[in-house]
């Protein structure tokens, strides 16, 4: 499954973009196929875009995802992308545990 990660990034510090990061190796651990979209704290180092440039870009993923995973914290542009996701009818998943296994058959690739 496409997961979207939705969550706060600590006042735009590395701390919130480290755990969401963590909570997409697991989701990868797990089989599915994590966007965290947090990761482009680093990239917006580089960029001009605008705040709705990239918020048009991140909503562009949710509408991609099979499903949504809300981390807890204030962060308005993750409401935004839950929104989104219920407005499309797709899965919003407060816990990671919550989340179904990959469906068999999927591709999947194993180190060994």
């Amino acid at each position: 499954m496409y997961v979207y990660v939705a969550g706060p990034t600590s006042g735009r510090t590395a701390g919130g973009v480290r755990e969401a990061a963590l909570i997409g190796d697991l989701l990868m651990d797990r089989g599915h196929t994590p966007f965290v979209p947090h990761l482009n704290y680093f990239w917006a180092a580089f960029s001009d875009h605008s705040k709705r440039a990239w918020m048009t870009w991140r909503l562009r993923w949710v509408r991609r995802c099979d499903a949504v995973l809300r981390l807890p914290g204030d962060a308005p542009e993750a409401d935004q992308a839950v929104a989104l996701a219920e407005r499309l009818n797709k899965p919003i998943y407060y816990v990671l545990d919550d989340i179904p296994d990959p469906v068999r058959g999927e591709e999947r690739i194993d180190d060994g």
